[in-house]
C-alpha cells in the first residue's frame, strides 16, 4: 500500500490543508468533497504504539508475528495483498492467545510486571494478559484502519477526478475512507469475537482461514476495492 508512515503534525496539517484545497476544487467541478482525516490517521500511528506497550509490548509482539507471516508470503509470491494482511494479523492474534492460555493453564508461562502498590514485581495473571493483548490487537486494527483511512483517500482523489460530471451518478466501486475505515475495524472485531467462540468450543483447537474468510466474503464490492488500495509488490 502506497501511504507514507510516521509524518509528525506539523507535516500533516500542510497536507490536511492542501487536500482541503483539492476537495474544495473538486467540489467547485461538479465532484463530491470527503472526509479525509490524515492527522487523525498519523496521531493513531503515533499514539497506538506508544499506549498499548505499557506493561508489555504486545502490540509490537503481534506486528513482528504476523510481519512473518507476510514475509513468507512474498517469498513464495512475490507480493501481498488484502487479505495476506488481514491472514496474518488472525494468525498472530491467535498464536498469541494460544500461547498466553496454554502456558497460564501448564504453568510455564511467568511474566512479571512491577505492582507500585507492593513495591515489588508479581506475575501476571492470565486475565491481565489477555486484556494486554486485546488492547495490542486494538491497536493493530487502529493502526490498519488508519493506513487504509489514509489510502483510500488518495484513491478517491483520483478516481473521483477521473470521472465525467454528467456520469459522477454512476457507479464507480469507489468507497469513502470512512466505510473503509468502518469495514475494516468491523472485520477484525468480528473475528476476534467468532475466534474466541470457536476457540472455547473446540478445546484449542481452531481452523483460522475458516473463521476469517466468511468475514473476508461478505461484502465483494468494499472487499475488492481493499485488495486494491493494499495491493503491494
Amino acid at each position: 500500500m502506497q501511504v507514507n508512515m510516521g509524518r509528525g503534525f506539523d507535516t500533516a496539517k500542510k497536507m490536511k490543508d492542501a487536500e482541503r484545497t483539492d476537495a474544495k476544487s473538486q467540489t467547485d467541478n461538479g465532484f463530491h468533497s470527503f472526509d479525509f482525516d490524515i492527522e487523525y490517521a498519523n496521531y493513531v500511528r503515533e499514539v497506538i504504539p506508544r499506549t498499548v506497550s505499557k506493561g508489555g509490548d504486545y502490540f509490537q509482539e503481534l506486528c513482528n508475528k504476523s510481519a512473518s507471516y507476510l514475509n513468507t508470503v512474498r517469498e513464495s509470491r512475490g507480493d501481498c495483498e488484502f487479505d495476506d494482511f488481514v491472514t496474518g494479523d488472525a494468525y498472530a492474534y491467535s498464536e498469541m492467545y494460544n500461547s498466553i492460555v496454554d502456558g497460564h493453564r501448564k504453568g510455564t508461562r511467568l511474566l512479571y510486571v512491577y505492582d507500585p502498590e507492593v513495591g515489588e514485581h508479581r506475575p501476571l495473571t492470565l486475565e491481565e494478559e489477555l486484556e494486554k493483548l486485546d488492547r495490542g490487537y486494538d491497536g493493530l486494527m487502529a493502526w490498519n484502519a488508519a493506513n487504509a483511512r489514509i489510502a483510500s483517500s488518495q484513491v478517491y482523489v483520483v478516481e473521483r477526478q477521473k470521472r465525467q460530471p454528467e456520469k459522477q451518478e454512476e457507479s464507480y466501486g469507489v468507497y469513502s475512507a470512512n466505510e473503509v475505515c468502518d469495514y475494516i475495524k468491523d472485520i477484525y472485531t468480528r473475528f476476534r469475537s467468532n475466534y474466541l467462540q470457536e476457540y472455547k468450543r473446540g478445546g484449542g483447537n481452531v481452523d483460522i482461514k475458516a473463521v476469517l474468510y466468511p468475514l473476508l466474503q461478505g461484502r465483494p464490492g468494499i472487499h475488492d476495492y481493499c485488495k486494491r488500495i493494499f495491493r503491494t509488490e
